[in-house]
């Protein structure tokens, strides 16, 4: 017997997608932010929740900047061993050290600390430097190589969310210093939404172009679904594929969970390629229970207590919630319920419909509230209101 075609949906954290789908927009920002003298792009700023796609349009942009001859420094604010600083001027010294040598030593010359946290980098810094100059000191050399030199330099960073302010402060101070000089230096950053508690997050991310991460149309869901499946051999039946539509409700994570978890069902099931209706159907649970506990979960925790009950009080409808009812189960006035509904619209947990109509934006996101303890006692309180 023929082996059976692989299963092509990657629904793993960190795993890139085999079909790139939606995001235009911010890849032709990007594609233009490499191939000018400057462009505001070059400083970006990704932020949405878990699941929403921005690792995988992180390595797009990284890919871009690539293939324009610019050398892309990639690291990860999560690993908390070494300062990020640090870790960055390491992969510089090692560039620098693989193109001249010579350039290496000079920047090599003396010892600094990093941050003061524990991590050094050796420089020839004079005393009047801070500790940043370790960073922009090297990112000077490498774009002074006669030979090596690369169009321009990216830092990329993910999970920035992870990292100190001191340390935003030092990668900033670094990239505002070499941008003043007209020299081709760029960031990409991506990280979770900021909590609604916690002090205001540094200057330079706030100066950083941050282009809104929005779910998926139903139509590029559609394409997602239908080109990821056809790399394999798969095919969606008509019926099978406007049910996994409609589950995914545009959220990407979400559409490799039901692609992959329907793909599964129809191996186990029968011979042939087609993923009919009932495979879906059989899929769906699956791909839900997984969402919740490795997102949904994630973004609960992350909630202030009033943007819970802002979300709670949607749960009470099974489709899009009118703003005055939402007002009414909370008992504020408009001006206090319309601050969460801004900061939900701001984090992509909730869309506008239209006027005065809002929805969640996270699939099963209403499902998974209303199995919460707080919904039933919410549902008691507001019948007791309306007694």
């Amino acid at each position: 017997m023929a082996s059976r075609p692989r299963n092509p949906f990657t629904p793993g954290f960190g795993r890139h997608p085999t079909i790139v789908v939606g995001r235009d927009e911010i890849l032709a920002d990007a594609r233009e932010a490499f191939g000018d003298d400057w462009h505001p792009t070059r400083k970006m700023l990704l932020q949405a929740h878990r699941g929403s796609g921005k690792t995988v349009l992180l390595d797009e942009i990284q890919d871009i900047a690539t293939a324009a001859g610019w050398l892309v420094v990639q690291e990860d604010a999560g690993t908390r061993d070494t300062s990020i600083s640090a870790r960055l001027t390491t992969r510089l010294l090692s560039y620098l050290d693989e193109h001249d040598p010579d350039a290496r030593r000079r920047i090599t010359g003396g010892s600094v600390s990093v941050l003061g946290i524990g991590a050094s980098v050796s420089t020839e810094l004079s005393d009047d430097h801070d500790s940043p100059g370790g960073l922009r000191e090297t990112l000077e050399a490498v774009l002074d190589l006669d030979d090596g030199r690369p169009t321009g330099v990216l830092l990329s960073i993910d999970e920035i969310h992870e990292a100190s302010r001191d340390d935003v402060h030092a990668i900033g101070n670094a990239i505002q210093h070499l941008d003043r000089s007209s020299q081709p230096i760029g960031v990409l950053l991506a990280g979770l939404p900021p909590d609604a508690d916690v002090e205001k997050e540094p200057t330079f991310l706030s100066r950083c172009h941050a282009p809104k991460i929005e779910i998926l149309r139903d139509d590029e869901i559609e394409q997602g679904l239908i080109e990821t499946a056809a790399t394999a051999g798969w095919v969606f039946d008509s019926d099978a594929l406007e049910l996994a539509v409609n589950t995914t409700a545009g959220f990407p994570y979400m559409m490799q969970l039901v692609g992959w978890e329907a793909t599964k069902v129809t191996r186990r099931r029968r011979e042939g390629t087609a993923i009919t209706y009932g495979d879906v159907a059989l899929a769906v649970p699956e791909a839900r229970r997984t969402l919740a506990r490795s997102v949904l979960f994630h973004i609960d925790k992350r909630l202030t207590p009033t943007e819970k009950e802002f979300l709670v009080a949607m749960a009470h409808d099974s489709g899009p919630s009118k703003m005055k009812d939402i007002r009414e189960r909370m008992g504020q006035t408009a001006q206090y319920v319309n601050v969460y509904r801004n900061r939900l619209l701001d984090a992509s947990l909730i869309q506008q419909i239209k006027h005065g109509h809002v929805d969640f934006a996270v699939p099963g996101h209403r499902a998974e509230l209303r199995a919460d303890v707080g919904y039933a006692a919410a549902q008691a309180s507001h019948a007791r209101r309306n007694d």
